[in-house]
């Protein structure tokens, strides 16, 4: 009789492992049905969607290309065409540097007066190199003609020709004796000059 009721309890006992394992497969097996099922239905929208963003992605690039056609071409530089472009631009630095470098000279010559040579040099120079900048801003003024910049180009255009005219009233001070005490101030006016066409000029060249 104990042995039969031994018997019963293990069969009862395997009957409820074998019922709880059927339990935890069929929940995992739904699980994973209604994960599959999830992810069907969230993989149409996800590629719906990375779909949109390569096509906006390429209609990006296309509108890019057609706004900068030049964008992925190699640069060629030009020497001539490079040198013709802006020469105003290229040419107005040496008259600058040379009335600069006069002007600093002639403060050194106070006490070295066998340096006044070179400045009367480095004023010629300068006010030679002031020529080539004048005609060469003249040439480049149309570019701005109906511009909101047009009136700094008139602006430029008259401290450019005090500013020469200024200059070569200094050679003709350094190289004449008698006013050859007053050179000094009239360096102190092309100086002044040159920093305020300078500043209108700047403001040109990055317009």
């Amino acid at each position: 009789m104990a042995m039969h009721t031994r018997s019963g309890f293990i069969v009862a006992n395997m009957v409820l492992c074998v019922g709880l394992l059927v339990g935890v497969t069929d929940a995992f097996g739904h699980g994973k049905g209604a994960h599959k099922k999830t992810a069907g239905k969230v993989a149409p929208s996800d590629s719906s969607a990375v779909a949109k963003m390569h096509a906006d992605s390429l209609a990006i690039a296309e509108t890019d290309t057609e706004h900068h056609p030049d964008k992925d071409q190699p640069f060629v530089l030009e020497p001539w065409e490079a040198l013709r472009e802006h020469l105003h631009n290229k040419l107005v630095h040496f008259p600058v540097g040379f009335a600069l470098a006069a002007f600093v000279v002639s403060l050194v010559s106070l006490r070295r007066t066998e340096l006044q040579s070179a400045v009367r040099v480095l004023v010629f120079i300068a006010a030679t190199g002031s020529l080539f900048a004048y005609f060469t801003g003249v040439a480049q003024a149309p570019t701005f003609a109906g511009s909101p910049q047009e009136w700094v180009v008139d602006v430029h255009r008259w401290l450019g020709i005090s500013t020469a005219v200024t200059l070569w009233v200094w050679a003709a001070f350094e190289s004449l004796r008698p006013l050859r005490r007053f050179a000094l101030l009239v360096g102190c006016v092309v100086v002044l000059l040159v920093l305020i066409t300078g500043f209108f000029g700047g403001i040109l060249a990055h317009a």
